[in-house]
């Protein structure tokens, strides 16, 4: 018998772009759980993708683990539960339905403990321009 020890996906229904992604793998020590990995029983990380008007990413955001066992921020799944935080009718988790976040001053102490990375870009007519790649505390 096969066992899946990673998975990834999430899109958008229909036609809306995806929104946001989660990848699993299986947790080192698990050799009984069936199924499709969860945040619940497996290591999972998440990003979360956001769009202008003509469907261009604007903004990304790199949640890194959302896994109950992660003891981090948590902005996609519950760290309890590992359920989607506050999903709307289409699966699309609340972090996602906002506008992107803001990027923070620099912080002089680096090591302060990082929540999420965040990349913004800015479009022209003819390319893109990375505005901004920073980590956000």
């Amino acid at each position: 018998m096969a066992v899946a020890t990673e998975a990834s996906g999430r899109a958008g229904p229909g036609t809306i772009p995806q929104v946001d992604t989660a990848s699993y793998q299986r947790l080192p020590d698990d050799s009984s759980t069936t199924g499709a990995l969860s945040a619940a029983d497996s290591y999972t990380v998440a990003a979360v993708l956001w769009y202008d008007g003509i469907g261009r990413v604007v903004a990304s955001a790199n949640f890194g683990r959302q896994d109950v066992g992660s003891g981090l921020t948590h902005y996609i799944f519950d760290g309890i539960t590992g359920e989607l935080i506050h999903e709307n009718e289409y699966g699309i988790p609340e972090v996602a339905e906002d506008s992107p976040p803001e990027p923070l001053a620099v912080d002089p102490n680096p090591l302060a403990g990082i929540d999420f990375q965040l990349q913004l870009t800015e479009y022209d007519a003819m390319q893109a321009f990375p505005t901004s790649s920073v980590e956000i505390r």
